[in-house]
């Protein structure tokens, strides 16, 4: 999963969730998991690869939370 594949999934999930009224910690938390594991998969566990991915996951999704007008200091 390219990194700007990653943050727009992680943005497409969060919106989804925000619809239904299911924003929550641990709606976050799976969806960063998720989107974490697809991108380490895919770049064979390179360990030196990881740090800048789930750096970029969550940045991701704070800004998500942002775009939906989720106050990110409740939810994350």
């Amino acid at each position: 999963m390219l990194k700007n594949q990653m943050k727009d999934h992680i943005k497409d999930e969060l919106k989804r969730a925000k619809e239904a009224g299911q924003v929550t910690s641990e709606k976050v938390y799976e969806t960063v998991r998720a989107a974490v594991a697809d991108a380490v998969a895919e770049s064979k566990g390179d360990i030196e690869e990881l740090r800048p991915i789930v750096k970029d996951a969550v940045s991701a999704a704070i800004e998500g939370l942002k775009d939906v007008g989720v106050d990110v200091k409740d939810k994350v």
